[in-house]
Parts: C-alpha cells; structure tokens; sequence
C-alpha cells in the first residue's frame, strides 16, 4: 500500500530496497503508527471542539440534549455533556496532540543519513490520508 502511495520524485524500486533494510523497514512502520496517531489525535479534539461550539451556538451545554438533536449531530455518546468535560476533553486531546508531535521530531532525528525523510513522512501522509 505504500508503494501506491508514492509520488513520482521516488522511484518503486528505491522505496523496495529502503524497505528490504529490515532497520529502516522498522523505523518507517514505527512512524506511520506514530503519524496515525497524530492524525486521530487531532481528529479527536476537532469533534469535541465542534461539539463545543455547537453546544454554544445552540445554547445546549448547561443542560440536556435532545435525543432528536443528538442523533441529528451525531453526538449520541456524548448525550448531554458538561461544558467543563468538554473543555478537559479539549486539553487532553490538544495536549496529545502536542505529545506525540513531540515524539515524531524525536523519533526523526534518529533518522539514518541514507533516508530522506521529508520524501518517507510524504509517503507516509499519503498512506494514512487515503486510508482514512
């Protein structure tokens, strides 16, 4: 699948012999899991804040949500929140985020000089970008 992912500045067969390494094989599978995390972290606290701002639009985080509105905003689980759980919801994904942002330049700049990372995190993006 990352081989279908691959733009046209990288040829296959140079993506084949960096994945036949079995150290840069396993350094690439550690970041795309690393990248997808980022990515779910971020989608997490993209829809508690547009829970937020819909409570607040609609005036429904000081007290229940209809079922009716919830089903219509695909908030059944979180069927009637606080407005302080959503924050703290809000911090603990953003802070996440941040976290494992943190990780993927740590992780990065154990890279070999025989990669060229900037082409490897393209790739990468690409994978999770079409598998999502």
């Amino acid at each position: 699948m990352l081989l279908t992912s691959t733009s046209e500045d990288i040829h296959t067969s140079a993506l084949i012999e960096l994945l036949e390494n079995q150290e840069l094989f396993i350094f690439i599978r550690q970041l795309t899991q690393l990248v997808n995390k980022l990515n779910f972290s971020k989608l997490q606290n993209e829809q508690w804040t547009y829970y937020y701002e819909l409570g607040i639009r609609e005036g429904i985080l000081n007290g229940q949500v209809s079922k009716k509105m919830a089903n219509a905003n695909s908030m059944c689980h979180t069927y009637g929140r606080s407005k302080m759980f959503i924050k703290q919801r809000q911090q603990k994904y953003q802070h996440q985020f941040k976290q494992i942002q943190n990780d993927i330049n740590e992780y990065i700049k154990q890279a070999h000089d025989l990669i060229d990372v900037t082409k490897i995190m393209n790739m990468i993006n690409n994978l999770i970008y079409k598998d999502q």
